[in-house]
């Protein structure tokens, strides 16, 4: 199914080489992990034109996550540290 997908976001900092933007489309629930195992995971829904930032465990990277191409209204900035998540869900 396409539209749940699950990051590692410490894979994702050895593989990127700078900040990085992701779309997420309606209806999409994306979850973003930092660390082995999520323990908390902290649920945000957005909607067009919103987006979020989540560093992993002040990492060198900062992933922009938006809801559509806009990236207009910045809704929060998490700073995950080990064990923690977000999903974030696109509604509109």
């Amino acid at each position: 199914m396409d539209n749940l997908k699950v990051f590692n976001l410490d894979e994702m900092n050895q593989t990127l080489t700078k900040n990085s933007r992701m779309e997420i489309r309606n209806n999409q629930v994306f979850t973003f992990v930092c660390g082995a195992f999520p323990l908390v995971t902290f649920p945000i829904i957005l909607q067009r034109g919103q987006f979020v930032e989540i560093t992993c465990m002040s990492g060198p990277i900062t992933i922009r996550i938006g809801c559509g191409n806009q990236f207009n209204v910045r809704i929060a900035h998490f700073n995950l540290r080990a064990g923690q998540a977000v999903q974030v869900t696109c509604i509109g």
